[in-house]
């Protein structure tokens, strides 16, 4: 629970409130400040997993990166771990009270002489969660080979609340990103606008690592005009390269056993899905890779001619999270 939100919420009210009362210092909580947070949790789980006061050495770190960029001298008394420890300690043993509800007022008398009115009550619409996925793979992929830059063109649900729309989850294949701790989920919209959403790592699920945001309150997108052009970045702004798709492939023979030998020089690896686009019959083969040489694979099942390969398994989803408002009734 280190890398939680809730964590991260944690040490970022401690380190500000110490900062204001210890020294006068106000913390400014912009993308900046939670790309340095992100760096430091993950770099000091990686060396104090195990600590109990892993907490303080992240807000240690912090008050030394503030100290280094703002260049303000900043005592190293006792007083600051004495306050994060008590701090700690309250977070720990907090018990909420449950305050008595007072008695509702009486009715007030009813005066026989005037007429009684009837009221129409009019409901809120009732909230719905609506889950929308933009996937690498749904594009033409014959045509736009690389992965990482593509165009959704699907659809908004109806009623859809436009303030209330936000990023739940990105999943990739983890050797895709192994080697980035923060990454920016880029929205350019047919206007031209732009917006993007900070992920951190979260968890793994077998093969595949969750990115979710670094605070849900920085989550929220607003909703630009269709079609949208995705893209992920790194840190400092750059295209992350995550590969391409839609290279050729020939068929070399097709085996009595059950599986077909294709000339395919593409990314890919052992026990990979892949999507088979066959030219002479203008339809698309789900398979597998079985086995990888160099400059060949054999795929389970009867794959013929030539064509084109989708490397399904090297795709990646982002989840948004969208609220619609039910006008039924």
């Amino acid at each position: 629970m280190f890398l939680s939100q809730e964590n991260a919420n944690f040490i970022t009210t401690t380190f500000v409130k110490f900062m204001k009362d210890k020294y006068d210092q106000t913390i400014v909580l912009n993308e900046q400040y939670y790309k340095v947070l992100a760096e430091i949790m993950r770099s000091t789980h990686a060396k104090h997993a195990s600590s109990p006061s892993i907490n303080m050495i992240v807000i240690t770190e912090l008050k030394k990166h503030y100290q280094e960029t703002k260049s303000v001298q900043l005592s190293d008394d006792d007083a600051f771990f004495n306050k994060i420890q008590q701090l700690e300690l309250n977070r720990k043993t907090f018990t909420p009270t449950i305050e008595s509800v007072p008695p509702p007022p009486p009715p007030p008398e009813q005066n026989t002489t005037i007429q009684s009115i009837n009221t129409v009550y009019m409901p809120a619409p009732i909230k719905i969660g609506k889950e929308i996925k933009l996937s690498s793979w749904d594009r033409d992929w014959c045509e736009n080979h690389e992965r990482n830059y593509f165009s959704w063109k699907g659809s908004l649900p109806r009623f859809v609340d436009r303030t209330n729309t936000r990023v739940g989850c990105l999943i990739c294949l983890t050797d895709i990103l192994k080697e980035t701790s923060i990454i920016s989920l880029v929205i350019e919209g047919a206007n031209e606008d732009e917006v993007s959403v900070t992920l951190i790592p979260s968890h793994s699920v077998g093969n595949y690592t969750i990115f979710r945001p670094v605070l849900e309150s920085l989550s929220y997108l607003k909703l630009l005009a269709l079609p949208w052009k995705v893209s992920l970045e790194s840190g400092d702004g750059e295209k992350i390269n995550l590969g391409v798709d839609g290279l050729c492939y020939k068929t070399v023979e097709l085996s009595p056993d059950g599986y077909s030998t294709l000339e395919y020089r593409g990314d890919c690896g052992e026990g990979d899905s892949i999507r088979v686009y066959v030219e002479t019959f203008k339809k698309v083969i789900a398979t597998i890779i079985l086995k990888k040489r160099e400059g060949q694979i054999d795929v389970l099942g009867m794959v013929p001619d030539h064509g084109k390969i989708l490397n399904y398994s090297r795709q990646f989803t982002v989840v948004l999270e969208m609220v619609v408002n039910d006008h039924k009734n």
